[in-house]
């Protein structure tokens, strides 16, 4: 199969995954001892089959992570923005999800709220 082959599969693949995005979405990132690192109410989360993608913007620009889902339900995040890695979870009541990130020897938790969904 060619490069043009297998890119045709991919994209035909991920065409027929449920999509569905959020926007406007509220970020808060939290140190190892709870204080607040970073707040943002303007960030994007899309859930395409397995795999989540987390975009907004701190003081250094554009953070972004992508990853897919385990088999327990936790998604592995990588950010292409950082050298930083992230965990986020489905919290109970479905609109927030919950997780850790880990940045060289500092880490922490975060929350993101959903507030508005879009299926695509």
């Amino acid at each position: 199969m060619s490069v043009t082959d297998q890119d045709d599969e991919a994209s035909k693949s991920s065409r027929s995954e449920p999509q569905q995005s959020w926007e406007g979405c509220r970020v808060a990132v939290h140190a190892a001892d709870a204080s607040l690192e970073w707040e943002d109410d303007d960030v994007e989360v899309k859930q395409i089959g397995e795999r989540l993608e987390v975009l907004y913007w701190d003081e250094e620009g554009p953070v972004l992570f992508g990853g897919r889902c385990t088999d327990d339900g936790l998604y592995e995040l990588v950010c292409r923005s950082r050298p930083r890695t992230a965990t986020l979870r489905w919290a109970e009541t479905g609109r927030r999800l919950e997780g850790s990130w880990h940045q060289g020897s500092e880490s922490g938790s975060w929350q993101i709220v959903l507030v508005t969904s879009s299926s695509a």
